[in-house]
């Protein structure tokens, strides 16, 4: 990404947006002052900004090894880099209170090779951070603080010490990672004054100082789960969606099925055949259509599919293609 943006953008963002009145002074400008800022780059501001991802980082508590990685790139923006004494980096517990992670001082920032300012990778295992936060328990004034040992505890019987289940349910918005810095006049630039939407509008300026590590949800493949029926809609480019309307899934064989009723056509009954493969985590749970020709005569066109499932939701979605048309075929289980 090309990075076109000078401190002067910032430094009149700052006097436009400042004001005597605190109420209209977003950014807190009477605390962060000169525009000084730890600005996201590389991979993770691709995945935020650009992609559109809620999470740059991300782990699955059922499979975790602890050997997953929290990790950003920032460059420090100020008129005076040399302003720096370090960051702090702290992980967040529910609670709001902080527990500090690292301290990384201005000496380990290497110069941005296109312009010389600052950069610093910031990164940490699951090991490091998860007994940094815990959780409370539902009729308990007591936290719990997670294990450090993997796998993590994951009790069926519904007791309270379920690593798995409270990461779920205590941070599902992911694990606040705050980055807090520190100059060398002994003030400080606070993560909790970054609130300006202005800045996070903007790839130049989009503030590093809070990225969540993000908790994905994962259900293990269960074989034979999935005959019954479903809401099924066609989600077609440009067009009204058609549905939903009702398909029944009947097996055939290990992780096959039929699918009857396709299109809604009781004149002109067809059927798809679908095979699931069996997942290792949440990023392999696909599906495919076998290839087959629909239809009759003049209205024949051959149907083919790729998708993936959500074990934990019963949703599955195919991206079909059917004759000349491409479209999304979506099935959730009743």
């Amino acid at each position: 990404m090309k990075k076109i943006y000078s401190l002067l953008t910032l430094a009149l963002f700052t006097v436009i947006i400042s004001c005597t009145d605190d109420d209209l002074d977003p950014l807190n400008f009477t605390k962060v002052t000169k525009g000084r800022i730890l600005a996201l780059r590389g991979d993770a501001l691709q995945s935020i900004y650009i992609d559109g991802n809620t999470f740059s980082s991300s782990f699955v508590p059922l499979i975790a090894d602890g050997t997953e990685e929290f990790s950003y790139d920032a460059e420090y923006l100020s008129d005076d880099p040399a302003s720096l004494e370090s960051i702090d980096v702290y992980v967040e517990k529910e609670s709001g209170e902080r527990t500090l992670l690292k301290n990384i001082p201005a000496s380990a920032f290497t110069a941005n090779p296109e312009n010389g300012r600052p950069m610093v990778h910031v990164s940490a295992t699951l090991a490091e951070i998860l007994p940094l936060i815990n959780y409370i328990p539902v009729g308990s004034e007591q936290p719990i603080e997670f294990s450090s040992t993997f796998p993590l505890s994951h009790v069926e019987d519904g007791t309270n010490h379920d690593d798995v289940d409270s990461l779920l349910a205590h941070y599902s918005a992911g694990i606040s990672i705050v980055t807090d810095i520190n100059l060398t006049d002994g003030t400080q630039v606070l993560a909790d004054d970054m609130v300006a939407v202005g800045l996070y509008l903007s790839d130049q300026f989009f503030p590093a100082m809070r990225i969540p590590f993000g908790i994905v949800k994962y259900c293990p493949y269960e074989a034979g789960d999935w005959s019954g029926t479903y809401k099924s809609i066609e989600l077609i480019p440009d067009s009204d969606p058609v549905g939903p309307y009702t398909t029944t899934w009947t097996q055939t064989d290990d992780n096959v099925y039929e699918i009857g009723n396709v299109f809604n056509d009781p004149l002109n009954p067809m059927t798809l055949e679908i095979t699931f493969a069996p997942s290792n985590s949440p990023y392999d749970q696909d599906v495919t259509i076998t290839t087959k020709t629909l239809g009759a005569g003049d209205d024949a066109a051959e149907f083919s599919g790729k998708g993936s499932y959500d074990q934990c939701t019963g949703v599955i979605s195919v991206s079909a293609v059917y004759g000349d048309t491409e479209f999304t075929y979506q099935f959730t289980k009743n």
